[in-house]
């Protein structure tokens, strides 16, 4: 008789800006496929962050907050190490265009999980990410939103709704106070597994694994 599969539910704080968030969600998804053989089902829902909640929905040029954030000596140092990095994972980084504010694409997301749950969400999430990271669009930009989650699955009439869903925006930045203060999160990702084991930053996949083996041996319902 096969062994019960445990579900594991892991919740990822992050902001579809953040790029160690992209790079944070490719390696959770091949830790996750290397485990295969283990006897767990997992769950992944994405909460909200805002790195900058000032940003204007109209966006600002990117390479320009960059400067103005880091200044020109980092910057030349950090976007190169960034295309590197993202390369490992697959995440072609372009940094043309412009940053605009995220709770939009935030609404995106949590509309997604309560239409379609887990596979919607990250569906509508790997869509918003590569808009904003590959294809020079701007978060805040509520066409480009709009076709970016059409890509990801989420109906046009739900995405739109979203749009223009004032409670649900506003029930967004209270979950983000509420997740920064019930875990005091200061930077993203932040990964809270099976609501016990908490990992901050663009782990390593083996990082990841370990806990997945560690809940593996405890079995179902433990």
């Amino acid at each position: 008789m096969a062994a019960a599969r445990r579900l594991v539910h892991i919740d990822v704080v992050s902001d579809t800006i953040c790029p160690w968030c992209f790079i944070g969600k490719r390696r959770l998804e091949k830790a996750i496929a290397s485990v295969a053989a283990l006897p767990l089902t997992f769950e992944i829902q994405w909460r909200p962050f805002f790195l900058d909640p000032t940003l204007p929905a109209e966006g600002v040029d990117k390479i320009e907050r960059y400067r103005s954030k880091f200044g020109e000596e980092r910057i030349a140092q950090m976007l190169p190490y960034m295309q590197s990095v993202g390369a490992a994972e697959g995440i072609k980084f372009d940094y043309g265009g412009k940053i605009g504010n995220t709770l939009d694409s935030h609404a995106m997301m949590e509309v997604a999980w309560e239409k379609g749950g887990a596979a919607l969400q990250n569906s509508v999430c790997e869509e918003l990410m590569k808009y904003y990271f590959e294809q020079q669009g701007n978060l805040g930009d509520g066409k480009g939103l709009l076709e970016a989650a059409k890509r990801g699955g989420l109906a046009e009439d739900d995405a739109r709704a979203a749009l223009g869903d004032a409670a649900l925006k506003k029930r967004i930045g209270e979950e983000v106070q509420a997740w920064q203060r019930k875990h005091r999160i200061s930077g993203v990702p932040f990964f809270i597994i099976d609501g016990k084991f908490k990992l901050s930053g663009a782990q390593e996949p083996s990082a990841f694994v370990e806990i997945f083996e560690d809940l593996a041996t405890r079995g179902a319902g433990s």
